[in-house]
């Protein structure tokens, strides 16, 4: 189901969660290819600036195993069909596989004692529509559909509380404009401010933000700094693998 979750998953990605050696990870996703439960194929895997010639084993969920996926997760077969999607730009690749990358950075902090993982709830388990009004206005709709919900408890410490936060994932690789990002600023600060602790529960919500590049992230910060939103974290991707990031944020 996680590669469903995820739309599209890389071999390694699998291999770094779920198995403890290369040949036992082939082995069972050749099995369950040959099952028609996965689907694979071939492609450019894009890195963290551009494309490079890396070529990786993808994988999708197969239209076949809908129905499986379907009664677990209670959804109707043909919505979670929708989500078995064929054709992917190189784009869209890299957006997934950051996504699960995210995770599995968290994943990796929570190893080392950094954080407990309570949660991680991909963009199909956090999408959430819902309604609001301001004192003596109208009823508004808003859509929130962040990447993926990370919910996590820092562990205490001799000097450090035991605390719960939330943050919302956003992957930015530069494929969406300023003026767009701008938009869901007020959105995702409404929505952490007002409803995410109905949800998820009483905790510490705020937005993390990976961005493709420092000078991306930078102009990111800027633009939310104009609008004096402060539940805003930005990282670039580097960060993620070198700094600490899971850590360093639930320490904020």
């Amino acid at each position: 189901m996680d590669v469903w979750a995820h739309t599209l998953l890389s071999r390694d990605q699998i291999l770094s969660q779920y198995f403890g050696s290369v040949p036992r990870c082939n082995v069972r996703l050749l099995q369950l290819v040959r099952a028609g439960l996965l689907r694979q194929h071939a492609a450019v895997q894009p890195g963290s600036v551009a494309l490079h010639g890396v070529r990786t084993a993808l994988y999708a969920l197969a239209p076949a195993a809908a129905p499986l996926v379907a009664a677990r997760v209670g959804w109707e077969v043909s919505a979670v069909r929708q989500r078995c999607k064929e054709d992917l730009s190189a784009a869209s690749i890299g957006h997934l596989l950051q996504v699960k990358n995210v995770h599995l950075a968290a994943r990796r902090a929570a190893a080392a004692g950094e954080v407990a993982i309570d949660d991680w709830l991909p963009e199909p388990f956090c999408t959430h529509r819902v309604e609001y009004r301001e004192p003596g206005g109208t009823w508004q709709e808003d859509v929130v559909r962040p990447d993926a919900v990370l919910l996590v408890t820092r562990r205490p410490g001799p000097s450090i509380p035991q605390e719960r936060f939330g943050f919302l994932i956003e992957v930015d690789l530069n494929t969406v404009g300023q003026q767009r990002f701008a938009s869901r600023i007020a959105v995702w600060e409404r929505y952490m401010e007002r409803i995410a602790v109905k949800r998820y529960g009483e905790r510490t919500f705020k937005a993390l933000v990976v961005s493709i590049s420092p000078s991306r992230r930078d102009r990111l910060v800027a633009l939310v700094a104009a609008k004096g939103r402060r539940r805003f974290i930005f990282w670039s991707n580097s960060a993620l693998e070198t700094e600490g990031v899971i850590n360093r944020v639930g320490g904020m």
